[in-house]
């Protein structure tokens, strides 16, 4: 998911200047603020509604693995498996796992994504939209600008989307219609 894309569809949600969302912002203090909100809603829906999975191969040297070894921000181990494919017990330390013996150990994990800059990329769930996000983001950006009505709105449109997106279905959107 790009970053600009989401930002792009919070500007013309909240009916924010079109060259706010661009490499020569005309309120560069706006743009900072859209990117923060993206962030926030980025961590908020890691952790509490879609997580963000990864598996990876390490290696315990005394029985330990270093956090700091691991490609993301750990924040929940999920499970622990040998080369055999047999689950491990682990115990989690601050600073690392600790295990009954040094060998190679398969970990499933979920993390907390990397900030994002203007102009970045970040990997989702498939099913996250860039809809949803935009809706997340105009509810914090418009909270963190004091527009508490426009928050609210958008802060309710995120939470369907997202309950949503956890249960498979789309987001339904009404057709079109004139007024007579």
């Amino acid at each position: 998911m790009e970053i600009n894309n989401v930002l792009e569809k919070v500007a013309s949600l909240l009916d924010l200047p079109d060259d706010v969302v661009s490499e020569e912002s005309s309120d560069e203090k706006c743009l900072n603020q859209l990117v923060l909100a993206f962030n926030n809603v980025l961590c908020e829906v890691a952790e509490e509604y879609l997580p963000f999975y990864k598996t990876e191969k390490l290696v315990s040297f005394g029985g330990k693995i270093a956090y700091a070894d691991f490609s993301e921000r750990v924040y929940k181990i999920k499970g622990l498996s040998d080369q055999t494919d047999k689950k491990v017990k682990f115990k989690q330390k601050a600073e690392y796992l600790e295990v009954a013996e040094d060998g190679e150990y398969e970990i499933t994990y979920t993390y907390l994504p990397k900030e994002v800059e203007f102009g970045g990329t970040v990997d989702t769930p498939i099913n996250l939209s860039e809809r949803t996000m935009a809706y997340g983001v105009a509810g914090e950006f418009a909270l963190i600008t004091g527009r508490y009505d426009d928050s609210v709105n958008y802060d309710g449109r995120f939470s369907g989307a997202i309950s949503a997106s956890r249960r498979g279905v789309k987001e339904r959107r009404l057709p079109y219609r004139r007024c007579l």
